[in-house]
């Protein structure tokens, strides 16, 4: 079932741990954007020996959606790199156990490229996933949006609207990241947040009933995210 989903929160941290909050947060997403690198040029190879393997077997797909299956296994099998079978059907932590579905798909759109019943897949660069530097404020994708004020020591998360937008921005390496970071922090007085999350059907129901709220506090931290505020006919802070 679609429903359109936004999310927005703001976390004041505490002096002594903005730094190092922050910090952490980048060199996590410098990390993450080698590894998307590293995952690339390892399916470009990985593609570009099967298909030399197929080619010389003359067992080449001859249509497009056998093209898109022959693709989609040699990506299942890169994408399982390092990960350990426990037993129990699962798999361990891989060596690119960071990446989405999402993040697979955006590197087989970008880099592997099917046209003519043949496959031109491309190697990456880090002009192709660039990191930041450690003074940068801000860092978005086709999901989220996360921001830091350093005047005020607050990290900012946001989730534009679309349809099951804050189901697929939380399940995003730097979402949760970010999450299990702001679990670590230990506020103080003064510090803290929360996220409100809303939709389209909050929303018509806080216009049917009365008394309904249009958004609720999905996460909370701190002294600062004790209070549920009600949204409805209340003056935002100055």
């Amino acid at each position: 079932m679609s429903i359109d989903q936004t999310e927005r929160g703001a976390f004041k941290l505490p002096i002594k741990e903005y730094a190092s909050f922050k910090k952490a947060l980048w060199n996590e997403l410098n990390a993450y954007q080698q590894t998307k690198i590293e995952a690339t040029n390892e399916l470009f190879t990985a593609v570009a020996q099967q298909y030399k393997i197929n080619r010389e077997a003359k067992t080449l797909p001859k249509h497009e959606f056998e093209w898109s299956r022959w693709v989609d296994e040699i990506r299942n099998r890169v994408s399982k790199k390092g990960a350990r079978y426990n037993g129990y059907g699962m798999y361990g932590v891989g060596s690119y156990s960071a990446l989405s579905h999402w993040d697979w798909q955006d590197i087989v759109d970008k880099f592997i490229i099917v046209s003519d019943n043949k496959v031109q897949p491309k190697k990456a660069n880090k002009k192709d996933f660039p990191t930041v530097k450690l003074s940068e404020l801000e860092y978005s994708d086709d999901f989220c949006s996360i921001y830091f004020d350093d005047k005020t020591k607050t990290v900012h998360w946001s989730v534009p609207e679309n349809n099951h937008a804050c189901d697929h921005a939380h399940e995003q390496h730097m979402a949760k990241f970010l999450f299990k970071q702001l679990q670590q922090v230990k506020w103080g007085r003064g510090t803290g947040g929360k996220v409100l999350y809303t939709d389209e059907y909050l929303r018509d129901d806080a216009l049917d009933y009365e008394g309904f709220l249009a958004s609720r506090v999905t996460f909370r931290a701190g002294s600062l995210g004790e209070s549920d505020l009600k949204l409805q006919g209340r003056r935002r802070p100055k």
